[in-house]
């Protein structure tokens, strides 16, 4: 484990112990897949306590844990997570943003990832899960994104777009080994090397 890893895996002990033992709910910020790992790790250390994992919608890849449970507390207390629609005040004239281009104009903010959950793209039209405290922030602040004006307003999880909003695909690969990095390699058509470097970035 990185110095970082360390610190995050005492961190999650840390807030499972304070939920256990205060008997309130404690959460983290939001986890990518490398943080959830960690996590993973951290989950035998967890003695009583109890967790649950949200992003804001089902199948979210990004999520926060919390620690603690209604049937134990006695009390319900959902995740603080808002959700941020953002789409062009003209998308006739709007240009074709991307994960990218959502995620670039609002770190530029001055706004940490931990505190973004997932960016939804749908016809142009961004859905981003954000942590409670910061939503509004970000809807007076964002207006622009690339060259395109927006509007930004938060939104109830009932009027996100309806469907499946994380798309997988099964795909069938031939390997001549049971290398990970070779697995990437196939999946995401990039070279072995590239797939190296992007273990080595954690």
């Amino acid at each position: 484990m990185t110095s970082e890893e360390e610190l995050l895996y005492k961190r999650f002990i840390e807030l499972a112990k304070k939920s256990d033992d205060a008997g309130y709910f404690t959460f983290t910020d939001f986890l990518g897949l490398a943080e959830q790992s960690v996590f993973a790790e951290a989950r035998t250390k967890f003695g009583r306590a109890r967790y649950s994992t949200f992003g804001g919608t089902e199948g979210a890849e990004r999520v926060m844990v919390r620690f603690g449970d209604a049937e134990t507390f006695g009390y319900e207390e959902p995740f603080p997570i808002s959700i941020l629609k953002i789409e062009p005040k003209a998308q006739k004239f709007a240009d074709k943003l991307t994960h990218r281009d959502f995620l670039g104009a609002i770190l530029n903010l001055g706004i940490e990832r931990k505190l973004l959950g997932d960016i939804i793209i749908t016809d142009n039209v961004g859905y981003l899960f954000a942590k409670e405290d910061i939503a509004p922030f970000i809807a007076s602040e964002l207006s622009v994104i690339k060259h395109t004006s927006v509007v930004c307003q938060p939104i109830e999880a009932e009027k996100l777009p309806e469907g499946t909003l994380f798309r997988t695909e099964r795909r069938k690969i031939q390997l001549s080994g049971e290398r990970l990095d070779a697995v990437i390699s196939k999946v995401f058509s990039i070279s072995r090397e590239e797939s190296l470097g992007l273990f080595k970035k954690g």
